[in-house]
């Protein structure tokens, strides 16, 4: 089934572009799509997947023709 994927560039994932459509097994979750690009389970928690303009959570099960945002919130001062 194919996504399109979005991310920020400081998420440093390769082997795709942002904006970009993705191939995903079918019942795969969004954590297990990170972990497949190699995101550490410990760092995951920090991103909140949107899925259609809606949030989500990490064990949602993407479906074809989704559209992912992976928000990252970022603060400083």
């Amino acid at each position: 089934m194919r996504i399109v994927l979005e991310f920020p560039g400081f998420l440093q994932i390769t082997g795709v572009d942002s904006g970009g459509t993705s191939e995903v097994a079918e019942g795969k979750t969004v954590s297990q799509l990170l972990d497949d690009f190699g995101i550490a389970y410990d760092h995951q928690r920090y991103i909140i997947p949107i899925v259609n303009r809606e949030e989500k959570r990490l064990d949602y099960v993407l479906q074809d023709g989704d559209h992912l945002f992976l928000y990252v919130p970022v603060g400083g001062g």
